[in-house]
């Protein structure tokens, strides 16, 4: 910020941004503070503990979906990556796989929901592929396919 003084000062205040997560956009990867500005001179690679955010107004977006997710830190530990979806609505992608599809409207209600079902019934490690909560008041759960050997029987896990 430059403000002029009368009659003859100039007063500079100078405000650093702060990385505070990685928005995939175009193929290319770009570190970005709150407000979703990408910061040039910083590579990504560097920052790998930041999260990482993908798809269009991804980088606007971040920061509430972030803050939220801070709610709950369980939930927050697992989460590898949220993509953007229509630039209306996030898909979240957990490290052992799992998907979570949130809803266009009220998505922090149901974030809350499906952290609450984490931590009451495990629902996140029991070997699903994804939990939709798009349509209001409905969890659906797709379970993971059992991987079968070349008998076609299933194959024993240990």
């Amino acid at each position: 910020k430059v403000q002029l003084l009368f009659p003859n000062q100039l007063e500079i205040a100078i405000a650093e941004r702060e990385p505070f997560a990685i928005w995939q956009h175009d193929g290319t990867y770009y570190v970005i503070d709150r407000s979703g500005v990408a910061m040039s001179g910083i590579p990504a690679s560097e920052m790998v503990k930041l999260p990482l955010v993908t798809g269009d107004d991804a980088n606007v977006a971040a920061e509430e979906l972030i803050n939220q997710l801070v709610a709950y830190p369980d939930l927050l530990l697992q989460v590898k990556a949220a993509s953007r979806v229509g630039s209306r609505r996030w898909n979240l992608y957990l490290d052992n796989g799992v998907s979570v599809l949130l809803p266009e409207a009220d998505w922090q209600n149901a974030l809350a929901e499906v952290a609450k079902l984490d931590q009451t019934q495990q629902l996140l490690s029991k070997g699903i592929r994804s939990v939709d909560l798009r349509l209001a008041g409905q969890v659906t759960v797709a379970v993971a396919e059992i991987a079968e050997d070349k008998d076609g029987k299933a194959a024993k896990t240990r």
